[in-house]
């Protein structure tokens, strides 16, 4: 399965409907997928109208259908890290007023696993992380210059084992960089991106 948000809404790719489930009466469609131009109707559709919260795409060929939904965006790769400490605690930003974990665009030919230590070295200011895991991608799209972008970004559990005190890059709009209890994830991160919620079930 794969979520697609439009702000703290989504299109769901996916091989089995009946995993999708409907919140609080919200309006889900629901569309078997057929050819490509018809994606191009439903994105559309979905843009036209911010009552729909979620719209499911289904698809026995679900990777077929993932490619064919990509087309139509120029796509942006970044990648990031859910940085964790001995203490269990989350590394985690205050950027542009919104709280978000360590990530940015990939350079050209950088590797994913590159990538991502050197955001969070950047944005924060830790070396010595040391990758744990591979976590899921995760998928967003916004405009830039009237054109529809979608981001795909490559997540990766880290674990920090040294004690320096996270910095802030200020001029990334970073204004906090500090280590969150586990039991303050929930409430902390009640102000964040719709996407960033499923990496945060790892914590």
């Amino acid at each position: 399965m794969y979520k697609i948000f439009f702000e703290n809404r989504c299109i769901i790719l996916t091989d089995c409907k009946e995993n999708v489930m409907q919140e609080n009466n919200e309006i889900v469609l629901f569309y078997p997928y057929s050819k490509k131009q018809e994606l191009k109707t439903i994105i559309k559709l979905f843009d036209a109208n911010p009552e729909i919260k979620k719209i499911c795409i289904y698809s026995v060929e679900l990777p077929k259908l993932l490619d064919k939904f990509l087309d139509y965006f120029k796509l942006v790769k970044a990648a990031g890290g859910l940085v964790k400490n001995e203490n269990k605690e989350v590394l985690s930003i205050f950027r542009n007023n919104v709280w978000d974990l360590p990530k940015g665009h990939l350079e050209k030919n950088e590797k994913k696993k590159v990538g991502a230590i050197r955001e969070v070295q950047e944005e924060c200011g830790l070396d010595d992380l040391r990758i744990v895991r591979e976590l899921p991608q995760t998928f967003h799209t916004y405009y830039m210059e009237n054109k529809r972008i979608l981001k795909i970004t490559y997540w990766y559990e880290m674990l920090y084992k040294g004690n320096k005190i996270p910095r802030p890059q200020t001029k990334e709009g970073i204004t906090k960089a500090e280590w969150v209890k586990v039991q303050d994830i929930k409430n902390v991160y009640k102000n964040t991106f719709a996407s960033l919620n499923d990496i945060l079930k790892y914590v």
